[in-house]
Order: C-alpha cells, then sequence, then structure tokens
C-alpha cells in the first residue's frame, strides 16, 4: 500500500469502526497504571473487608517496605499459585506499610487476617478487621509515605449488598479518608464528586502521552472550524470508553492500551509531516484513538467504584467533566499560540515539521518502552 494511503480518510474511518467492533467482542481484563491503586472496604455484620489493589511498580514498593525479601515474595508466590482462592496469606505486620485503619476516636485497629493475590499487572491486599462499634473509620493509604510517584486513587466503602457508603480520593496530600460505616452517617456519597472533578483534571493535567496525541493533531491544523471538530470527536469517543471501562462494561489490559496510545502520537505527527491540512481524516484519527485514550483515562478510577451502585454516576460523570476542563485547559493557549505562530511562513515551513519530528521521537520512545 502506498504511503499516502496509510493514513487516508478511507483508512480512518476502516480503523475507527475496527475500534467500535473490537469494544463489541473484547472481554474485560483489569489492568493498573504501574503507581495507581485503588481501595474498596466492605461492611459485614461482623466484620470489614478491605482490598487493595496497586499496580505493579507500587505493589513491589510495598512489599519491600513491608521487609518481604525477594525470596520470601516468591514464596508468597507459590502459594498463591497453589491455592484454590488464588491468594497467601500475608503476615500481619506488613499490613502497616499497605494501610493504617483506626477507628473513631483515633483507636488502632489490628487486621485479624491478611492475604496478597498477585497479578500480571497488579497485586491486591485483602486486608480483614472486626468490625468496631462505631460508624465511621479512618483510613490512611501508608504508601502516599514512601512512594512518590504514587498517584491518586479512590476509595469507597460500602454495604455486603453493594449500596455505596462513602467515596472518598487519596492523594500525597490527603491520604487519609473517613469512611462510612451505615448509610445513616452524616456525610453521604455524592460528597466526593468534587474530588472526583480534581482527580479528573490531575489525570488530564499528568497525562503527558494524551496531551501530546491532542497536540499533535492541532498542529496540522490551520482553520478554527476543523479545530472544533477534532476536540469534539476525541472528546466523544474518549468518554464513551471511558464510561464503558468505568463501569465495568469492558476493560482492555493496559498492556495493549498504553502501547497504541504512543502509536497514535506518532500517527498523528506522521500525518503533519505530509504537509496537508487533512482536515477530515484528523477527524476519524481523534475518534478512532479517542477510543483508546479513553481506556487510559479510566485508570485513574477503580475497578468497582460504586458496584453497580446507582451513586457511581455522579462520580463518573465529575471525573469525566474534569478530564474535559483540563483538556480545555491545555488545548485553549495551544490553539491561541498555534494561530499566532501560523501567521509566519517560516513557522509553516520549518517549526511544524520540527515540532512534529520531536513528538513522534517522543512517541516512538514510549512505544519502546510500553512493548518492553
Amino acid at each position: 500500500m502506498p504511503f499516502d494511503n496509510i493514513l487516508s480518510l478511507q483508512c480512518w474511518r476502516r480503523f475507527t469502526c475496527i475500534c467500535l467492533l473490537w469494544l463489541a467482542v473484547l472481554m474485560p481484563a483489569h489492568a493498573h497504571d504501574p503507581f495507581e491503586g485503588n481501595v474498596e472496604l466492605l461492611v459485614f455484620d461482623h466484620k470489614l473487608e478491605i482490598k487493595m489493589t496497586l499496580g505493579f511498580d507500587a505493589a513491589r514498593a510495598s512489599l519491600v517496605r513491608a521487609g518481604m525479601t525477594p525470596g520470601a515474595v516468591s514464596t508468597l508466590k507459590s502459594e498463591a499459585a497453589r491455592s484454590e482462592t488464588g491468594s497467601a496469606r500475608l503476615p500481619l505486620t506488613a499490613a502497616a506499610a499497605i494501610l493504617d485503619v483506626s477507628a473513631a476516636g483515633g483507636v488502632a485497629m489490628t487486621p485479624s487476617a491478611a492475604h496478597v493475590a498477585f497479578g500480571d499487572m497488579e497485586t491486591t491486599y485483602l486486608l480483614i478487621y472486626p468490625r468496631p462499634s462505631t460508624d465511621s473509620v479512618h483510613v490512611t493509604a501508608a504508601t502516599f509515605g514512601y512512594i512518590e510517584a504514587m498517584r491518586p486513587m479512590t476509595i469507597v466503602s460500602a454495604g455486603a449488598n453493594g449500596r455505596v457508603l462513602s467515596r472518598a480520593v487519596l492523594s500525597v496530600h490527603a491520604p487519609m479518608a473517613k469512611l462510612n460505616l451505615a448509610a445513616d452517617s452524616s456525610s453521604t456519597p455524592a460528597s466526593g464528586g468534587a474530588d472526583m472533578f480534581r482527580l479528573g483534571v490531575q489525570h488530564i493535567l499528568e497525562g503527558f502521552d494524551h496531551l501530546l496525541f491532542l497536540g499533535a493533531l492541532l498542529l496540522g491544523l490551520r482553520r478554527l472550524r476543523p479545530i472544533l471538530y477534532v476536540l469534539t470527536s476525541f472528546t466523544l469517543a474518549h468518554s464513551l470508553t471511558l464510561a464503558l471501562a468505568a463501569l465495568g462494561v469492558v476493560r482492555p489490559a493496559s498492556a495493549i492500551i498504553e502501547p497504541l496510545i504512543a502509536v497514535s502520537i506518532v500517527l498523528a505527527c506522521i500525518q503533519n509531516l505530509r504537509d496537508d491540512d487533512g482536515a477530515a481524516s484528523r477527524y476519524w484519527m481523534a475518534a478512532g484513538f479517542g477510543l483508546i485514550h479513553g481506556f487510559g483515562f479510566a485508570g485513574a478510577l477503580q475497578d468497582e467504584l460504586g458496584n453497580g451502585d446507582r451513586t457511581f454516576f455522579v462520580p463518573l460523570v465529575m471525573f469525566n467533566m474534569g478530564v474535559e476542563a483540563g483538556q480545555l485547559l491545555v488545548a485553549l493557549p495551544v490553539i491561541a499560540v498555534l494561530q499566532l505562530a501560523r501567521r509566519h511562513t517560516g513557522f509553516l515551513r520549518y517549526g511544524q515539521p520540527a515540532l512534529s519530528l520531536m513528538v513522534a521521537t517522543i512517541g516512538v520512545f514510549w512505544l519502546g518502552q510500553r512493548i518492553t
């Protein structure tokens, strides 16, 4: 196939259709960013079950912090592989390196049991505590104290029936959250909406790969109307897959998504180097790869936030609104600067190709990182 046909309008239409068909048949496969995590607290009559899932690098750091040697970790993995439940017993002393739980009044709680399960891309801890007499507990993610790259994580408490009791966002600046154990506690699940909005803004502002892809698309457009169409196509596409992934309808592995995001950056830059406005093909490129990028955004939401409870709708919408707000926060200044720069012929002749080559080089570098 000639090079000019590789990025043709027909090609991108076909690509977008393939992505939609892929969504229709893809089975869920849970995965996490290496430094992301989430916490879920389930409330039973006589016990609390706290599940914390960490990405690969964060989990490895937590095990080291817990004093687990490589040999001890290998033993745990062997035990988990042989176990019918797929998990191994974790020393109770290791729980302190993961979570700190206290009842109202600051009374520290000690787990009665601790388990760990290892996945290809993530590790899940299950800590079991006796249920206190109070209606709330304070949970602190100890990982923020020793993992510099740890990303903000969602935390939720829910009853055994799946009804959400409270939710919040943990971060390095706010590593502790108060979680309700009863439905009539003072705070409500919806109180996490503002936190989810901030999480969405932070996620896109720290998602340099998403921003570079968007910037590469905008770099090749010279008129305002096509720019607005591209932004709209990208927004609608990633909003769709963000919702599907966050709700657990479909969740492709990050081992597939992350390299494709890097590929999207490279291809957008190649389109720029072809030296044509190519607005129509960029609409389809924004839509097709927008579906892929939406799965990347969904990594910031925990796997079972809300467990299907209808209160999940508000934080999901607020997170997506935060993503869009952060996207506009970056896109609007970029559009203004590019519009001014395009008044100079030197930018069109030298600046745009140079920037495209630089961004493409970054994309190739990320691609090499993500497939090794």
